[in-house]
C-alpha cells in the first residue's frame, strides 16, 4: 500500500493498493510507466499485521481512518489482479478504512461484494469510453466490454452503493454525442448520480500502439492542445445540460459535489483543492468577492483538522513538491504538516492544482501575512457557464461583467 503523494490536492483518497501490472491493456493507457511490476502483497500483510509498530506516512494515514483506493495504476479485477485483491479486501474489511474501488469490473466482482456484504463506506467508480462493445475490445482488449461494465453500474446502485461512472478519457469518435447522452440518461434513471470526464491526453515521448490515432482520427498535435479540452468541455456541457445528476469535469466554470459527496460516503479523505470552487459560488452569492488563505484552509481541513495540523517528519511532505514540482522543492522552507503544504500550494501557481491557475479567478493582490488573495474574474460566459473566446482563443474579457 502507498501514500498517493502525488495527487494530494487532487484526489480525494490518500491511500492506493496498486496490485500488480494492469492486463487490460488500453491501447491509451497513461499508467503503464507507473505501475508496479511485481506484487507487494506481502509488505501489505506485514503492515496490516504490525500496524501500530510502524513509522510512516502510509501508517499514520491508515490508522487515521483513510480511505484506501484499489487502485490508480492498475484494475483490481482485471486478470493479472483479481485474486490478488480479493486477499486484500479480506485483510482491509478487519478495518472501519473506506474502500474506493477504481475498475473497468471483471471477474471476481461477485466475490468481492460478499466480502464486503455489511459495509456501508464502500464506492465504485466504473471506467466506460466506447459506446458499443465492438469498439471497447480493440481499444481496451483485456477488459469486459462495455454494456458488462454498465450492468455493473446499474446494479451497484441499485443495491445501494455510491457509483461514480467515470467516461475518462472521452473521446467523441469513440462516444458520439447521442448515444453518450443516451447512456448517462438511463443511468440517472438506474440511481446513479456522479459522473466523471476527462480529455484524452496523450504523450509524444510515449510509445503507443500502432493504429491508436486512425481510431481516435484526431493527430497528436491536437490531442495536446487546449482545443482538445474545450471541445470535451463543450460537449459534456451540452449532454449534461438539465440532467439531475452531478459530474466532475476538471477545470470547468461551474463547481462540482462529486468529490464532497465521495468522501461523505467514505467517511474519509482529502478535499481536493478545485473543491474550493463549491465554496466560492456559494460565498459570491452571498455578496463575497475575494477569498484568502484563511477561508481556503477551513474548507480544506473539515474532517482532518488534528491530521493536518499535527507535525510529520519534513521528508514525508517533501516528497510532494519533489514529484508535483522541483523548483518549488529547492526553494520553499520546510514543512511542518498538510496545512504547510496546503499553503504552498494556495500561494504558489506553480502547482498545476492551484487556484492560481483557474481560468475563472486570480490573484491581485496579498493580504498582511502575504498569503494570495483570490478574486473572481471579470469573464464573459454563455449560460452553459462556457467561457468566450475569441479566434486565437484568448479570453474576452469585459470589465463591466462581473462573474
Amino acid at each position: 500500500m502507498d501514500a498517493l503523494v502525488g495527487l494530494f490536492g487532487g484526489h480525494p483518497v490518500p491511500l492506493e493498493y496498486s496490485g500488480v501490472d494492469c492486463s487490460n491493456n488500453c491501447m491509451y493507457c497513461f499508467a503503464k510507466g507507473y505501475s508496479c511490476r511485481e506484487s507487494d502483497y506481502h509488505k501489505f500483510q506485514s503492515l496490516i499485521r504490525n500496524l501500530d509498530k510502524r513509522d510512516n506516512l502510509v501508517a499514520e494515514l491508515f490508522k487515521d481512518g483513510q480511505p484506501v483506493l484499489l487502485s490508480n495504476r492498475s484494475d483490481p479485477f482485471c486478470e493479472a489482479n483479481r485474486r490478488e485483491t480479493l486477499s486484500v479486501l479480506k485483510l482491509l474489511r478487519q478495518f472501519s478504512n473506506g474502500i474506493y474501488f477504481q475498475t473497468k469490473t471483471g471477474e471476481g466482482m461477485e466475490e468481492a461484494l460478499e466480502i464486503l456484504d455489511g459495509k456501508e463506506n464502500v464506492a465504485w467508480y466504473i471506467t466506460v469510453m466506447c459506446a458499443d462493445d465492438e469498439l471497447s475490445k480493440k481499444i481496451e482488449p483485456g477488459a469486459p466490454p462495455t454494456s458488462e461494465r454498465l450492468d455493473w453500474a446499474k446494479r451497484l446502485a441499485n443495491a445501494g452503493y455510491h457509483v461514480i461512472v467515470a467516461f475518462n478519457p472521452l473521446v467523441e469518435a469513440w462516444m458520439p454525442k447521442k448515444k453518450l447522452d443516451k447512456i448517462i440518461t438511463r443511468l440517472i434513471k438506474e440511481g446513479v448520480e456522479d459522473f466523471y470526464f476527462d480529455a484524452l491526453h496523450l504523450e509524444k515521448k510515449r510509445n503507443y500502439p500502432e493504429g491508436l490515432l486512425n481510431l481516435i482520427g484526431k493527430t497528436i498535435d491536437y490531442i495536446e492542445s487546449e482545443d482538445n479540452d474545450w471541445e470535451t468541455e463543450s460537449l459534456v456541457l451540452d449532454v449534461m445540460e438539465g440532467k439531475e445528476a452531478h459530474f466532475y469535469l476538471s477545470w470547468a466554470m461551474q463547481a462540482d459535489k462529486v468529490y464532497t459527496r465521495l468522501i461523505s460516503v467514505l467517511g474519509g479523505g482529502f478535499r481536493p483543492v478545485e473543491s474550493f470552487l463549491l465554496l466560492m459560488e456559494e460565498a459570491m452569492k452571498e455578496g463575497y468577492s475575494q477569498f484568502g488563505w484563511d477561508i481556503f484552509y477551513a474548507w480544506m481541513c473539515v474532517g482532518n483538522e488534528a491530521l493536518f495540523e499535527k507535525e510529520l517528519p519534513t521528508s514525508w511532505l517533501e516528497r510532494y513538491t519533489y514529484i508535483q514540482q522541483r523548483q518549488v522543492y529547492m526553494e520553499h522552507p520546510p514543512l511542518k504538516n498538510y496545512k504547510d503544504l496546503l499553503r504552498l500550494i494556495w500561494n504558489d501557481k506553480r502547482f498545476a492544482c492551484s487556484l492560481l491557475n483557474h481560468r475563472g479567478y486570480k490573484s491581485l493582490k496579498k493580504d498582511e501575512c502575504g498569503d494570495a488573495v483570490m478574486v473572481p474574474r471579470s469573464l464573459a460566459i454563455d449560460q452553459r457557464g462556457r467561457l468566450v473566446r475569441d479566434r486565437e482563443g484568448r479570453f474576452i474579457e469585459f470589465q463591466d461583467h462581473q462573474f
